[in-house]
């Protein structure tokens, strides 16, 4: 184990005890007060680290009569100096608590009117952003205004453009009601009326009349030249096959019949009324 020495060479401090904390063991409580002479027995004892107690422990006798004389001679040596510059001290706090009463009386003052500057510039500050304020607020008016201006116009183009569609789209309307008035009456009694009328028209009548004058001449001189074969031949004229005797009532059926006739593709257009157009031009109708 390795030993610190004392100075005058005796035993001495274990090296790992010398370099720990020193931390006294004395038995204490907070109440406890040096008035009591077991109290300053305990501190007296402990209040020494054990490297000191050592040294102590260490001299004779007639060297700590020498010690402590000359420590007492040097303490008392020293106590009128401590109780001058404790007067000193003394003086001089009280003179610097009159410095720091009037210093911390300024600093008050200037606290003060540093306030009232902070509370003015405050002030001035707000009458700065209350001025800006207002102006910003007038530009905005200024700008509300003018958008509303704009807005105004831009709703009386709307309107004239809305009365201008609404009576175009009237037009239409109009239009379309009257198309379809026309498409309808075309339809259902438009092409029927142009049948009839050309039925009925002398272009139509006159080819008619012709035909059917021409047609019984045509048959009576057919008729004339084939009894004149079969009489010279000695025919009898019911047992030719050619021989009808109804045929004039046949003629007269047939012509009735088609001055009369209708025709179904008028009612299949007629019924074609809302069809389109690629309707019309195909092979359904």
């Amino acid at each position: 184990m390795v030993l610190l020495r004392d100075h005058m060479g005796g035993a001495g401090l274990a090296v790992g005890f010398a370099d720990q904390p020193f931390a006294p063991s004395w038995d204490l409580v907070n109440k406890d007060v040096f008035s009591n002479p077991v109290v300053a027995s305990k501190v007296m004892k402990e209040f020494v680290p054990p490297g000191q107690r050592l040294i102590s422990s260490s001299m004779e006798d007639e060297e700590m009569r020498n010690k402590v004389a000359c420590l007492w001679a040097e303490l008392g040596s020293l106590l009128p100096e401590m109780s001058q510059r404790w007067v000193s001290t003394s003086a001089a706090q009280e003179k610097n608590k009159t410095k720091l009463s009037i210093v911390n009386n300024k600093i008050s003052q200037l606290q003060q009117d540093f306030s009232a500057m902070e509370k003015d510039r405050e002030e001035e500050k707000a009458k700065e952003n209350l001025e800006n304020g207002l102006a910003l607020l007038e530009k905005s008016r200024a700008e509300l205004k003018e958008e509303r201006r704009a807005f105004e116009n831009e709703k009386e183009r709307t309107k004239l453009s809305l009365d201008e569609a609404l009576a175009r789209a009237q037009s239409l309307q109009d239009q379309v009601t009257s198309l379809s008035t026309y498409r309808d009456w075309i339809f259902n009694h438009g092409f029927s009326q142009v049948v009839n009328k050309l039925h009925r028209s002398s272009e139509f009548l006159k080819p008619l009349a012709a035909v059917q004058k021409a047609a019984p001449e045509y048959g009576m001189t057919s008729g004339l030249k084939s009894g004149y074969r079969h009489t010279a031949a000695g025919h009898v004229l019911e047992k030719l096959p050619n021989y009808q005797p109804q045929a004039k009532m046949k003629l007269h059926n047939a012509v009735a019949t088609f001055e009369g006739m209708s025709y179904p593709f008028l009612e299949a257009v007629a019924g074609c009324v809302k069809e389109p157009l690629s309707v019309l031009q195909g092979d359904g109708v």
